[in-house]
């Protein structure tokens, strides 16, 4: 049975380890990673991931229309955590912010974008997660003040037999993998202590978001959140 707008729609992270400032990651660790190519598409698309239990979004800017259906998610004012992906430079987060982005995601984390960042950003710094591959670019992250960090590409980086691997001496680093992971490998990546959240395009693929079809998108919703309750 779907359950409408459910009861974690506040965001609030049960897992001790993490700082409040990230309560805008989602207690069940969901973010949906989309592409949208019509911006009117925005809001249906929203709504039925909260719909199927979902109430974080990534927002991709990987098309034309991203930061205006940023802008139409933002100013409809959900009950859903709005983040903007594929932020490479201080531009893209400015625009992000302006839209009216909440977090932003980075698929890379050079000292020089860190380092800008933090600047732009200021006492907001934790609004980013920026992305890592390997335990020296988290280091580094970290030590740049990022306490939260996408692993990307995931799957191809080692999956979550690298984050299991890096849980033992890196312990105070959350992650949020990324990048090639399935509905069958979603247990095994929330089971994970470091696991903050879990970014995934198979919950809303871009085919389906084409073609308008809801309900297959509030049905892979439901069905991610129901493995994630059953653990």
């Amino acid at each position: 049975m779907l359950k409408i707008y459910n009861n974690h729609n506040h965001n609030h992270n049960h897992n001790s380890h993490n700082c409040n400032h990230y309560d805008y990651l989602p207690v069940n660790k969901l973010v949906a990673v989309v592409e949208i190519n019509d911006e009117t598409d925005a809001i249906p698309l929203c709504q039925s991931l909260l719909l199927g239990g979902v109430n974080a979004i990534e927002v991709t800017l990987r098309t034309p229309q991203a930061l205006a259906a940023v802008h139409r998610i933002a100013a409809a004012g959900l009950p859903i955590s709005l983040g903007v992906g594929t932020i490479i430079g201080v531009q893209d987060l400015r625009a992000a912010q302006a839209a009216g982005g909440q977090f932003f995601v980075s698929p890379m984390s050079s000292l020089s974008f860190l380092e800008s960042c933090t600047t732009h950003l200021g006492i907001e710094q934790h609004r980013l997660i920026p992305g890592v591959a390997t335990a020296t670019e988290a280091m580094v992250a970290y030590e740049c003040g990022f306490k939260v960090l996408k692993f990307f590409p995931a799957e191809s980086s080692g999956g979550s037999a690298w984050l299991q691997s890096v849980a033992g001496p890196l312990p105070h680093i959350r992650f949020m993998p990324t990048g090639g992971i399935r509905e069958s490998m979603l247990k095994e990546y929330a089971a994970i202590d470091t696991v903050a959240a879990i970014g995934g395009t198979w919950i809303a693929p871009t085919a389906d978001i084409n073609a308008k079809n809801w309900s297959a998108i509030v049905n892979k919703a439901s069905l991610a959140c129901h493995i994630i309750e059953s653990l």
